[in-house]
């Protein structure tokens, strides 16, 4: 059945067309923060405070902007954010410590979330293995695949 489709305008079938025209439902804000746990929303608070925007900026400026683990794996990556190498859910306490903070490129930030590294010596040890895919050519953890498959809940 061809119609016109009130978004582009155009002549088509509307049994399978999608318009990419067509408006995205609005999200509420509202319900999405009343819903939200209250761990969450304290997660979410911290992350918009100027504690931590400060120590966010300083960590970044500190390393010049490097990615910590393109920096160790001989690579050269702009770190876009800062990775709490204990999460803040698990290690509240250490939420504003320098020494739990790494900047690092959206990249392997994704990676270490996918992959639930949580400690200094789970963090060593990817970067360890990182290096010996490098070395050999095999690799598994860097193919671009890995980060497009979903999350196992």
């Amino acid at each position: 059945m061809y119609k016109y489709c009130r978004y582009c305008m155009e002549t088509v079938d509307m049994r399978n067309h999608l318009c990419p025209s067509k408006p995205k439902p609005k999200v509420d804000y509202k319900a999405k923060r009343i819903n939200q746990s209250e761990k969450t929303a304290r997660e979410n608070k911290f992350y918009s405070s100027q504690a931590w925007q400060t120590m966010r900026l300083s960590v970044l400026v500190k390393a010049r902007y490097k990615c910590y683990v393109a920096e160790k794996l001989g690579e050269i990556a702009v770190a876009s954010s800062v990775h709490h190498i204990e999460f803040i859910g698990e290690a509240w306490e250490k939420r504003l410590d320098i020494d739990n903070l790494i900047p690092i490129s959206s990249h392997y930030h994704k990676l270490i979330h996918k992959l639930n590294i949580n400690s200094k010596e789970k963090l060593d040890k990817f970067i360890e293995d990182l290096k010996k895919e490098k070395e050999t050519g095999n690799y598994k953890l860097l193919n671009e695949n890995f980060l497009d498959t979903p999350d196992k809940v």
